[in-house]
């Protein structure tokens, strides 16, 4: 893991060139820039006081690592800070400053994500003094990183492996991590957006406020329904970014110009700002992980930066708001996708948050040593080496949790016959998903419950073409069309039941949608009148040509039936008299 990427001032080695060394990661497809050695020394007492110290003195470091042409717009980055008051105490085992295109954050979920596996990885004292005093448990194979962020200690568990003796992180198991304090502050806040800020989507709706809410999951946030900014469905393709970027530059000048919003909730000065502003699709019922479709959210935070995972500390408040409005219970999952990941599709780079408890876990002193684990005392269940208390799962620590997906990278050889079981699990239930995803799509499912009716009714009816008896079985014939009636009755609850359901609903509004663009496509180019009128003149040869044929065929035929002979000419006379009053009404149009 330890391989760096060089970033200096020149091409040359030259005395006062500034020479950094970085590691490039990525979670859910958002990058993270970890910075590890080079960075001049942050002078401050606490690791706010750093912050500060770099904000005011470094800053053209940080404009140089995120901007182009070593980074881009969409660029982050991770500052290690080894000492802080917080590892001083022993409460941490590493600080971290966060980093953007604007400036400096004070919490950022993917960036830990990818810090955890890191830190794990490494075995360079250099970067990370402490990474042999790391929790550990041989037994869940993981480790237990503390990260002391800008908002406070962050929790994160790293699954592990054994290579050759070495503990790195398992890149087919899921990271977790246990937030600080996560709380809504504020819901249902109506914003009156002036004439100079208002934009194009929102006017059209003949609004003038939006109603937006405020959760904290280390970072303030507002979250706000994509109606509500007068924009249609993300999750559709139905938005342009430049336009949602516009809108929601303009709420967070708004909501930010309120800083009443932001104090009050015994946190440092330095956190009372807002950060982001994440759109987010209308919440219809519970929210926790019963369907397969994620909650999608798009964050632009900081100067408009568009975070390409699901924002992991934006998880953190959407579950503390989600709780805070009573659709979320304790502890209930709820899966969070960004436009990446929803496109991407099943559970690729998606996160998934839930809400816990609110005491910080503690590793047992009794079970910590500062021996790095071997093959030996792994294999002895009686030598406990770095282990952290039994209720470490049990009762987590804050208001959030939140986990990434497997990367598919390959692994280490070494692992034991637990870690294949664990992998023919997960595989199982990512095939299962898929199936799911795909199978029990409203389109898939219809199309095979048609195919599955089409075969019975084409059985039926061969059994009873075949078999002239049965046509006079009174209880075959009762039989089969109560089958038939019980069959399309159990089929017709089961879709109404779904149209219940929010994802049903959507459906339901998304086939409205396509129908009525259907509708009015075929409008606009069959009604015009070269076409229609084509299709008239087919539609009259076509009955003439019936008629002649009908005709011809029976002329040596010694009587008719002046019946059809009746039939035929009044059938005529009216296709003739409508096709002419139509013509008629249009001719007397404007058109």
């Amino acid at each position: 893991m330890d391989v760096f990427s060089t970033l200096s001032s020149g091409g040359y080695s030259l005395a006062g060139t500034t020479v950094i060394n970085t590691v490039d990661m990525h979670t859910g497809g958002e990058p993270t820039r970890i910075i590890v050695k080079g960075y001049p020394s942050l002078e401050g007492n606490t690791l706010l006081e750093k912050r500060t110290y770099a904000r005011e003195k470094l800053d053209g470091l940080r404009q140089r690592l995120m901007r182009e042409p070593r980074g881009h717009k969409e660029m982050y980055g991770a500052i290690l800070v080894p000492q802080t008051e917080k590892t001083r105490s022993g409460d941490a085992d590493i600080g971290i400053l966060f980093c953007h295109n604007e400036g400096y954050s004070t919490m950022c979920g993917h960036a830990t994500i990818a810090l955890g596996r890191f830190l794990v990885d490494t075995q360079d004292e250099a970067i990370f003094p402490r990474r042999q005093q790391i929790v550990c448990d041989p037994v869940k194979r993981e480790c237990m990183v503390r990260l002391h962020a800008p908002c406070g200690v962050v929790d994160v568990t790293v699954p592990t492996l054994q290579d050759g003796g070495r503990v790195q992180s398992d890149p087919e198991r899921e990271v977790h991590f246990i937030s600080v304090r996560s709380f809504a502050s504020a819901t249902g806040v109506v914003i009156e957006v002036p004439e100079e800020l208002l934009w194009p989507e929102l006017r059209d709706t003949g609004r003038r406020a939006v109603e937006v809410d405020l959760a904290y999951g280390g970072a303030f946030y507002v979250v706000v329904e994509e109606q509500q900014l007068g924009f249609g469905r993300v999750r559709e393709g139905e938005v342009d970014l430049k336009r949602l970027d516009a809108a929601t530059a303009a709420v967070k000048q708004l909501v930010g110009a309120k800083k009443e919003l932001f104090q009050g909730h015994g946190l440092e000065h330095d956190l009372e700002y807002l950060y982001g502003v994440i759109v987010v699709e209308k919440e219809e019922g519970e929210v926790g992980l019963g369907g397969l479709e994620g909650r999608l959210g798009v964050c632009f935070f900081a100067d408009q930066q568009v975070d390409r995972s699901p924002t992991g500390s934006g998880v953190s408040a959407r579950v503390a708001l989600a709780r805070a409005k009573g659709l979320l219970g304790e502890r209930e999952r709820v899966r969070f996708d960004s436009p990446l990941s929803a496109r991407v599709g099943c559970e690729a780079g998606a996160f998934v948050g839930s809400g816990v408890g609110a005491e910080r876990p503690q590793p047992d002193p009794a079970l910590l040593n500062t021996d790095p684990p071997t093959a030996d005392n792994i294999a002895d269940d009686a030598a406990k080496v770095n282990i952290v208390s039994p209720d470490f799962k049990q009762d987590p620590a804050t208001e959030t949790s939140t986990q990434d997906v497997p990367s598919g990278a390959p692994i280490p050889s070494g692992g034991r016959r637990r870690r294949y079981i664990d992998e023919v699990e997960r595989e199982g239930f990512y095939v299962g998903n898929l199936a799911k995803q795909y199978l029990l799509h409203p389109g898939v499912a219809g199309g095979l419950i048609g195919l599955i009716n089409l075969g019975l009714v084409s059985g039926a009816a061969y059994k009873f073409y075949n078999d002239p008896h049965l046509r006079r079985d009174t209880r075959a014939i009762v039989s089969a069309v109560a089958g038939a009636l019980t069959l399309l009755s159990a089929e017709g609850y089961a879709a109404e039941k779904y149209r219940e359901t929010p994802r049903g609903q959507r459906e339901a509004e998304k086939v409205k949608r396509e129908g009525a663009a259907i509708y009015r496509t075929a409008r606009e180019h069959v009604l015009r009148p070269g076409v229609l009128g084509g299709l008239l003149g087919v539609l009259n040869a076509g009955v003439l040509g019936a008629v002649g044929y009908l005709s011809y065929t029976n002329w040596d035929r010694p009587t008719w039936d002046r019946r059809i002979v009746s039939a035929v000419s009044v059938g005529l006379l009216t296709l003739w008299g409508s096709e002419g009053y139509i013509a008629e009404r249009y001719r007397s149009t404007h058109h």
